[in-house]
C-alpha cells in the first residue's frame, strides 16, 4: 500500500488553502524559491523510490527461479505461511 498515493491530494489541497490564504492576507506565507525545491525533493524520492521498487522486483523475479520448493497460491497457504511469518516475528 502506498501511503503517499492516498495522503498526496490531502496536502495538496491543505497546501492550495495555504496559499490562497497567504495571497488573500498578504502575509506572504511561501516563498517561491522554497516551493520549487519542496517540490524537486518530493519529485526526486517518489524517482528513487520507482528506481528501487523496479530493481528488487525484477532481482526478487530472477532469484524466484532458484528457490528450492514452490508454495502453491492457495488461501490456506497463504494463511499458513502468514501464521509462520508473525510466529517467526516474534519469536
Amino acid at each position: 500500500m502506498n501511503v503517499y498515493a492516498f495522503i498526496a491530494p490531502v496536502v495538496i489541497v491543505l497546501l492550495l488553502f495555504e496559499i490562497v490564504y497567504s495571497v488573500r492576507t498578504g502575509k506572504g506565507v511561501y516563498g517561491f524559491q522554497d516551493t520549487i525545491t519542496n517540490l524537486g525533493t518530493g519529485i526526486g524520492n517518489q524517482c528513487v523510490n520507482l528506481a528501487v521498487a523496479f530493481f528488487v522486483y525484477h532481482w526478487y523475479g530472477w532469484l524466484y527461479q532458484f528457490a528450492p520448493w514452490q508454495v502453491p497460491t492457495t488461501w490456506y497457504s497463504m494463511l499458513g505461511l502468514l501464521v509462520l511469518s508473525d510466529f517467526v516475528f516474534y519469536w
